[in-house]
């Protein structure tokens, strides 16, 4: 859907997700930091540890 409404817009927030999640340096919680602060919704419970949790899901709503 996102790429329907901005393809450019798509291709950036694609690479934007791929790029943070490549960086071994950053920890889990800087990762979801990035996310946040990128206008990203959290799909899980932003207080739990995101060591327990897996893989950080997240999605990027358009308006």
């Amino acid at each position: 859907m996102l790429t329907t409404l901005d393809p450019v817009f798509a291709q950036m927030a694609q690479a934007t997700s791929t790029h943070a999640g490549g960086v071994p340096e950053l920890t889990a919680r800087e990762k979801a930091f990035l996310y946040l602060t990128a206008g990203y919704t959290p799909l899980f419970d932003v207080d739990a540890d995101p060591l327990t949790i897996g893989p950080l899901p997240f999605e990027k709503a358009m308006r």
